[in-house]
This record gives C-alpha cells, structure tokens and sequence, in this order.
C-alpha cells in the first residue's frame, strides 16, 4: 500500500508547532484519556491555522465541502466527482447497532473491496460522497467511518480521526479513526479489518495531529 501524503512532513511540521506555540485555545468538550498512549499538548478550535499545519486546514475544507453540500449522483459514472451510491447501504450495516457492534459494521462497510486503496496525486482530503465516487487513500476512509458514525449517533467529540507515524511500515504517514465508548479508545483503519482496543493498537501507531469537527489536538510526550 502505498504511503499517505497527508503526514509526509509531520516531523517538520510538528518541530514547527512546538517551536512557534500556536495560540492554543484549551476548548475541549470532554476529557479524554491518551489517546494511543499520548497526552494532549496544543489545543485548538481554529480549524483552518496556517499551512505548517496540513493536516487541519485540509480537513477544515473538507468539512465545509461536506456541509455546503454537492450535487451528487445516485449511480457511480466515469468522471463524475462525487456519488451517494452506497452511502445508505452502508450507514444500514450501523443501524440499530451500539458500541463495538456499530464501529465493526462500519468499519466493515468501508473497509470494503468496492473502495480500492488510491494513493493521493497531492494532498486532498474527500468527503464522504468524493470517496464513493473515486476512493481514496487512509484519510478518506477515516472520513467516510466519521461521517457514517456522525449520522449513526456517534457524538463528535467521542471522534478523532488521528495523523500518525505507523511504526510497522517504517514510520510512513498514515490516517486512522479512534472512536471513544465511555472511556475505552478504539482504532478503525483501512490497515485492519479489526477494529482494535487502542491499548492494543498503540504499538503500531505514533500518533501526532487529532481532528474533529470542533476542535484539533496536538499530541506528544508518547509512553
């Protein structure tokens, strides 16, 4: 699989933050245990920063993409940017389930042969109805889980998608989702048909930006 071009620069860019402090805004909603074994440090609800932080700005245009809504099609066609094909079918396989059940259901809906991984020509963060029309790299799965799980029921602030290094490929950047049941963390990515208790995935994962709709989360100091 190829790498994704979301964290390329995360060293660089995560030297930058601690060096520079960007103004943090300490607004988080809930309190959250370590995520992947990392504490919180800069904190904030500024979703569109400056370009030395990539991730976030990325995301923050996807999300007003996402709301303002596109005209999408109801069928797949060759060339067309977006498709809800699928989308109903998937949030099906969640409903009337909670907890583990409802993050396999939709881990396994997207996690799916119809979506091939396709590696990014540059950096691009899709929504949800990009990505059923083209697919995507590890960052618009991660979307598509999040979204699906918004309309499930899933609050926003029990979701992270999460930029990390993931150690078992050489440290390549890569994208995850971590949903959180009261306070037990578990990881969805298009790595793993399992859908992991982060105790058990952190190994595999440093972790460095977290996003949701409200706010972005600098972490560090990983045990």
């Amino acid at each position: 699989m190829m790498p994704c071009r979301l964290a390329r620069r995360v060293a660089a860019w995560a030297l930058v933050l601690l060096i520079v402090g960007l103004a943090a805004t300490p607004a988080v909603a809930r309190s959250y245990p370590p995520i992947l074994g990392a504490k919180a440090g800069l904190t904030s609800t500024n979703l569109n920063p400056p370009a030395r932080v990539p991730s976030v700005p990325l995301w923050g245009a996807m999300l007003g993409r996402w709301r303002a809504g596109m005209a999408c099609g109801p069928v797949k066609m060759p060339g067309a940017p977006c498709t809800t094909a699928g989308w109903k079918e998937a949030l099906e396989q969640g409903r009337g389930k909670q907890g583990y059940a409802l993050l396999k259901a939709v881990n396994d809906a997207f996690n799916d042969a119809r979506y091939p991984y396709v590696a990014d020509a540059q950096d691009y963060w899709e929504t949800p109805y990009q990505f059923l029309e083209k697919s995507g790299d590890c960052e618009d799965y991660a979307i598509a889980k999040y979204m699906a799980l918004q309309q499930l029921g899933v609050h926003d602030d029990d979701m992270m998608i999460i930029v990390v290094s993931a150690k078992n490929m050489g440290g390549i950047g890569h994208a995850i989702l971590i949903v959180f049941l009261g306070d037990d963390g578990y990881v969805l990515d298009i790595l793993n048909r399992t859908v992991m208790k982060q105790e058990l995935a952190a190994p595999f994962y440093e972790p460095l930006i977290g996003v949701n709709t409200k706010f972005w989360m600098y972490l560090h100091h990983v045990t």
